[in-house]
């Protein structure tokens, strides 16, 4: 169970989400240890879990983006060596090998998000052309220096209340939302990751659920939460007083997991 208003404890699986827009489909991005991260897809219909590839450096959650349909995945990482650093990749989701790559100079840009699922935009300095894979016909990449801007956190629906605190409501309901505080990295636990403290907002007043990994909205407006490399499904049916556990995923180990054929092909 979720503990309402839970206190932060470092722990060394932390998992991070990204929900479909049009779709009843997550993918997870699951960290532990530090420089090893897997790619984990999620039914939301049935709660069932497809365990994809791992990448050994760092994905960066708030650049990577969900197609509307949530059949690929746009993600911004950095291996920090070798001939690609960093790099900015489109795959299919759970595989992060890469439809299209484009090489990075640094962290200053990288990411970007979708217009639609053929409406894609690149935050990315080098050429439009990728540097690997290719784009096919029907695909539109656009620069982002001439396309829509996007703060961050719209990009995933949330609205910026201040410079530290956005929201989101609920799919089914304008009156409830998630607020979401980003607080400074707790230095005396020796955390220097950012932290996120969730409350909800319903009719029946503010309920502070805590300082946790992630927090956001199924479609049918349940609320889908990790802590601490679990994760779990706090059911509207139940008026948010219950949080059902789906998984554990603090255990798993790094291995190398080639990519189904299908991995390599566009949708």
């Amino acid at each position: 169970m979720v503990r309402e208003g839970a206190d932060f404890t470092p722990h060394t699986t932390r998992i991070h989400g990204i929900v479909a827009s049009q779709r009843r489909v997550a993918v997870l991005l699951r960290r532990g240890p530090s420089k090893a991260v897997r790619l984990i897809h999620w039914r939301l219909e049935d709660d069932a879990f497809e365990f994809g590839q791992w990448l050994s450096g760092r994905v960066y959650p708030e650049r990577c983006a969900l197609s509307p349909s949530g059949q690929l995945f746009l993600y911004f990482a950095g291996k920090f060596k070798g001939e690609l650093p960093t790099f900015t990749a489109i795959s299919r989701p759970p595989y992060f090998t890469a439809l299209a790559l484009w090489s990075e100079a640094g962290t200053w840009g990288g990411g970007g998000y979708f217009l639609s699922d053929n409406d894609i935009v690149v935050h990315s300095a080098a050429s439009m052309a990728p540097r690997i894979g290719d784009v096919p016909t029907g695909v539109k990449i656009r620069n982002w220096e001439t396309a829509p801007k996007r703060h961050p956190n719209d990009r995933h629906g949330w609205t910026s209340i201040d410079p530290r605190t956005c929201k989101k409501a609920s799919p089914l309901d304008p009156e409830v939302h998630l607020e979401r505080e980003t607080r400074f990295p707790n230095q005396k636990a020796n955390n220097p990751l950012w932290e996120c403290d969730y409350v909800i907002v319903t009719q029946g007043g503010r309920r502070d659920l805590g300082v946790l990994d992630w927090v956001d909205w199924d479609l049918n407006g349940d609320l889908l939460i990790s802590h601490a490399g679990k994760v779990f499904r706090w059911t509207r049916a139940s008026d948010y007083e219950d949080s059902r556990e789906l998984g554990d995923f603090s255990d798993q180990n790094f291995e190398n997991i080639p990519p189904q054929e299908n991995a390599r092909r566009w949708p």
